[in-house]
């Protein structure tokens, strides 16, 4: 390749880096090798400035949340503190009584409306079916 460089200087590899932009990225645009750019010599220029963008990253998203974006509330609650959106009610049709239905409630669920009926503070509500 004509005007390979042989030598990239570390501050021009770390501020790519710095960019986002993956080893393979950085040798096609300083034209060099990727296994040039993988070499120890850039490890930590590399690792340090990619850490500091994910850092900045988060810093915004949070800024984000903080600033009433739910969407990034609910992203980072995910991410972060391992929330997850599951179902806490399970429904269980008997099979000898297709009329009745059981609904097992969650213990957070206890005295939560339910088709306009409040429930009692019992696990589980018998319904006759609709």
């Amino acid at each position: 390749m004509p005007g390979k460089i042989m030598n990239p200087d570390s501050k021009v590899v770390g501020e790519f880096a710095a960019a986002g932009c993956s080893n393979s990225e950085i040798a096609d645009i300083l034209g060099c090798s990727k296994k040039m750019i993988g070499a120890r010599r850039f490890a930590a220029i590399l690792a340090k400035n990619r850490a500091e963008v994910r850092k900045h990253l988060r810093q915004v998203q949070i800024e984000a949340a903080l600033g009433g974006s739910v969407m990034m509330m609910i992203w980072l609650g995910r991410q972060l503190l391992g929330q997850t959106s599951e179902n806490d009610v399970s429904v269980d049709a008997e099979l000898s009584d297709p009329e009745q239905l059981i609904v097992v409630l969650d213990e957070k669920k206890k005295g939560e409306m339910i088709d306009g009926e409040t429930m009692p503070e019992t696990q589980t509500q018998t319904k006759m079916a609709a």
